[in-house]
């Protein structure tokens, strides 16, 4: 079995966090494999998705910044939400090291606005509809249920547009210190 940068499959996914922060116990069967994320250290592939105005975004209209591109599933899910008010309390912290957090995932422009005022995002959500972009990330898995679902996932991608990290489940605020953390890592190597 190939595991490099990946996790072993388990029989089973414990994962999410309530409105409040909290954890909560999500069971479930662990997801099939799907298409193995961009190496880490390769340039990040390219794509042009619409934000929550329909105005297109693409990676290099971000060259110069760090990038967090942070896959989750349909909005509005509890952990979806926990995890997007988490992000949005991190977010100065993101900024204040130059990088730019961008949401993606297959809901229409329409749900994305209503997200961001139920919640009061301020980051940008991109729509992904036919999951392209999640499948050529690595953020896609194919399930027993119909069609397949987004994994919670990021990457990191440098101002260069070189992918540095990868963290193939997110689910907690501690994952996202980790990225915080590995931003100023190499930015002080650079």
């Amino acid at each position: 079995m190939r595991t490099a940068g990946w996790l072993m499959a388990l029989p089973f996914v414990v994962a999410g966090c309530d409105l409040r922060g909290g954890q909560i116990g999500l069971v479930g069967p662990a997801p099939l494999p799907g298409p193995p994320a961009p190496l880490v250290g390769t340039p990040a592939p390219p794509f042009a998705l619409l934000d929550q105005e329909d105005r297109p975004v693409t990676p290099g209209k971000l060259h110069g910044r760090w990038v967090v591109l942070y896959f989750f599933p349909p909005d509005d899910a509890p952990a979806c939400a926990c995890q997007a008010n988490q992000f949005t309390a991190m977010l100065k912290r993101f900024g204040d090291m130059d990088a730019a957090v961008l949401g993606i995932n297959g809901e229409s422009s329409a749900m994305h606005r209503y997200l961001i005022a139920k919640y009061g995002l301020p980051m940008p959500l991109l729509s992904d509809p036919n999951h392209a972009v999640a499948q050529r990330y690595g953020a896609w898995r194919d399930s027993p249920d119909p069609g397949g679902h987004v994994v919670r996932s990021a990457l990191l991608v440098d101002p260069a547009g070189i992918i540095r990290s990868h963290w193939p489940n997110i689910t907690s605020t501690d994952d996202l210190a980790l990225i915080r953390r590995r931003i100023e890592e190499l930015r002080r190597q650079r």
